[in-house]
């Protein structure tokens, strides 16, 4: 189905990649991969997950606002094309 990669120190956790296997693309596969992610989180004692995110993304931005992530910042000409990353953090 796919992959989610993140690591956690402490109480701060950073989700990296999420991947999904084109055939489970729009069928629920990156939100369990990320609720998983988010799970194993919670039993870790993490407080605040952290990921960034191309601004374009629009599949992403709307996967992470529905985990209620928000927009805490911002890093200009982020990516290889100049595209800006938008930074999110998730609080438990």
């Amino acid at each position: 189905m796919g992959c989610v990669l993140g690591w956690s120190a402490g109480p701060v956790a950073e989700l990296t990649d999420i991947a999904v296997h084109h055939q489970h693309m729009q069928k629920g596969g990156g939100t369990r991969l990320l609720r998983s992610f988010l799970e194993e989180m919670r039993r870790r004692g993490v407080e605040e997950v952290q990921l960034d995110v191309r601004e374009n993304n629009q599949a992403a931005i709307a996967l992470y606002t529905a985990f209620q992530f928000k927009v805490v910042g911002r890093r200009t000409d982020y990516y290889a094309d100049g595209e800006d990353a938008l930074l999110y953090s998730l609080f438990f």
